[in-house]
C-alpha cells in the first residue's frame, strides 16, 4: 500500500522527466495510505515545487472529448455530494505536467471492476480521464 522508491529509483524518475517523460499516479481503491506515502514521495523528490490541483482549464482536459460530468463512486459521492467534476493533481516542470496525479481510483473501473466502495471514478468517465492523460503526454 504504501510507495516507496530507492535512492537510485528516485534519480532515474528525475532524470526521466527532465527528459520530457511524464507518469500518471493513482491510489489503487483509493488507498489513503498510498495516498499519505505518495504525497510524503513527492515532498522529499520535489521540494521546490507541489502537487496542485489541476484547473478545469488546464490543456489536459482540452484534449479529446469533452467528458462531461464525471460519475464517482458512492464512497466519494458520500464524502463530496456535488462532485462532478475531474480531480487530479499536478507538478509542473518546464512549464507542463510531468506528474499527474489521481488520489481516486481509476483503473479499476476501466478494468471492468468498478469498486463501488472505495473512493473511485466509474466508467465512462475512468476512460475519458486516462485518455486525455495519455493524450496530454504524448503532445507535451
Amino acid at each position: 500500500d504504501e510507495l516507496e522508491l530507492s535512492e537510485r529509483a528516485r534519480a532515474a524518475l528525475k532524470l526521466y522527466l527532465k527528459r520530457r517523460g511524464s507518469i500518471f499516479v493513482e491510489a489503487a481503491c483509493g488507498s489513503p495510505r498510498f495516498d499519505r506515502s505518495f504525497r510524503e514521495l513527492m515532498r522529499q523528490m520535489f521540494p521546490e515545487r507541489k502537487l496542485t490541483p489541476m484547473p478545469v482549464g488546464h490543456p489536459l482536459f482540452e484534449l479529446g472529448e469533452p467528458l462531461g460530468q464525471v460519475r464517482y463512486s458512492p464512497a466519494v459521492r458520500k464524502q463530496l455530494p456535488g462532485l462532478s467534476r475531474p480531480v487530479l493533481e499536478f507538478i509542473e516542470q518546464d512549464g507542463r505536467a510531468v506528474i499527474v496525479y489521481s488520489k481516486y481510483d481509476i483503473s479499476s473501473a476501466i478494468d471492468g471492476h468498478p469498486c463501488f466502495s472505495c473512493p473511485s471514478v466509474l466508467e465512462p468517465s475512468a476512460s475519458g480521464i486516462a485518455l486525455k492523460v495519455v493524450l496530454y503526454g504524448l503532445s507535451s
